[in-house]
């Protein structure tokens, strides 16, 4: 579900009931960090050793899951 209108910055509380965060996970070299709105996800990996950063969204779970698994790998 998206927000009806994003480019308000001001979150109803319907907003805050669908937003989650989780606290980051570390897997191999990166340190992933997941938030989820509704059926969207966000996962944020940053790797310690080469600095970088990557920012994806999904609407699958499956889908995130794929790329975590790939991401790991690296």
């Amino acid at each position: 579900m998206e927000r009806k209108n994003p480019e308000n910055t001001n979150w109803s509380s319907i907003d805050e009931s669908m937003f989650e965060t989780y606290e980051p996970a570390m897997f191999n070299d990166w340190i992933i960090k997941t938030s989820t709105y509704g059926e969207q996800i966000q996962m944020f990996a940053y790797n310690i050793h080469s600095g970088i950063t990557i920012i994806r969204w999904f609407t699958s779970k499956g889908d995130a899951g794929e790329w975590l698994e790939h991401l790991i790998d690296i």
